[in-house]
């Protein structure tokens, strides 16, 4: 139990962020669940759906850069 707890990938390595900066923005708190069910949660989703994000995010920005941030009716 101990060894399964240490082995399995913590919920802001997986959203890549420091464990600072997950304690700071309580992500489980706006999605109104427990720390550890929001850590639960994360850990059950396959690690394409985190990457998948991570390029559409890093997308964003990219054309943010280039055109500028547009404005939305």
């Amino acid at each position: 139990m101990l060894k399964e707890k240490f082995e399995k990938e913590k919920p802001w390595a997986i959203l890549g962020v420091s464990r600072k900066s997950y304690d700071a923005l309580k992500p489980w708190k706006k999605m109104k669940l427990s720390r550890e069910e929001f850590g639960n949660k994360i850990c059950s989703l396959p690690p394409e759906v985190f990457n998948d994000l991570r390029l559409h995010a890093d997308a964003n920005i990219l054309v943010d850069s280039l055109f500028g941030k547009l404005e939305e009716d």
